[in-house]
This record gives C-alpha cells, structure tokens and sequence, in this order.
C-alpha cells in the first residue's frame, strides 16, 4: 500500500510496502507520487507473485492525465468496486409486495405484508419500531400474502405480532 506525504522541502514522498518489501521516492507534485505508488505497488506484486492491481493503474494514468486533482485520484485508485461492478449490482426501482419480517438480535420480532416492501420497513423505522435487520418473501398474490402472513405468524409467533392481540402457537426454538 501506498503512503503520499508532504516533506519539509515542500515535496512529495511516496512510500510503498508490499509483502515486506519497501520503496521510497521523492516528487515535486503530489499526483506524480500517487501514481509512482500505484505503479511500484504492481511492480512489487508481479516481483512478489502476488496478483496486480491493474484496473488501478490504468485508472491512475488515465485521471492523472486528465488533470483531476490528487485527493479525487486517491480516492478513485482506492475504490474496491468499479462503476460496472456497481451498475451490475444495481436493483431496479420498484414496488415489491409480499410478506417481510423485522429482525432484532437474530430472532424475528414482527410479521406482516405490504403492496410496497421498502416503503413499508422505512415507515416501521420513521415510527421508532425497534429492529436490526428485515427480510422479505417477494409475493404479488394478495391471497397467497393473506395466508403467508398467518402461517408465518403461527409458526414464528413474533412478539410484536402477539402484543397485537393475536394467540398462536408458539413452535420450539429448534421448529423455527
């Protein structure tokens, strides 16, 4: 990795280690050192077998070139994800309808079912509901939602879901 800092003369210093082997060097511009790192870090690694950063270099000469500003090709040289990877990650806006569960501390507190899955957790959050994490069960049918809810609650019997006034059955832990 990589490390850019000021020296006293008013110039640049990069300093790389990579798998205990280390390299230093002087610049007069902040960008020149940051890209000297990028590439000493890859040349490092092809020396040490260890796989290259290449999308990062390439990346580095290009915005260097481009004249962006140091701090911005830092963070773009860092990045873990690229613009695809993000782009391929990405899901489409939607409403989704099924049945969602609110998660606290690995045990299901609540069960319910909503034509707008995201929509509806945001509100159980801007209310003050208590809970870590959610789940869903994507499920247009408002039939099949009807009866996923009831099941779920009798199987789970959530305690939010109990304070409402409804009595199921609570199954054993090792049921759930």
């Amino acid at each position: 990795m990589a490390h850019v800092s000021q020296t006293y003369n008013k110039k640049w210093r990069c300093a790389v280690q990579v798998a205990g082997t280390r390299a230093t060097k002087t610049f007069d511009s902040k960008d020149a050192a940051e890209l000297w790192g990028v590439t000493k870090e890859n040349e490092i690694r092809r020396i040490s077998n260890i796989p290259e950063r290449t999308d990062k270099i390439a990346a580095a000469q290009s915005l260097l070139s481009t004249g962006i500003p140091g701090r911005v090709l830092k963070a773009l040289t860092e990045v873990p994800y690229s613009g695809l990877d993000i782009i391929e990650a990405s899901i489409p806006v939607q409403n989704l309808a099924g049945i969602y569960f609110l998660v606290k501390s690995n045990e299901v507190i609540y069960v319910g079912q909503t034509i707008d899955i995201f929509g509806r957790i945001s509100k159980h959050r801007r209310i003050g509901k208590d809970f870590d994490s959610f789940s869903f069960i994507n499920c247009d049918d408002a039939k099949m939602r009807d009866e996923l809810e009831s099941t779920y609650i009798l199987a789970l019997a959530p305690w939010m879901n109990l304070s409402m006034g409804r009595r199921p059955v609570r199954l054993p832990v090792w049921m759930r």
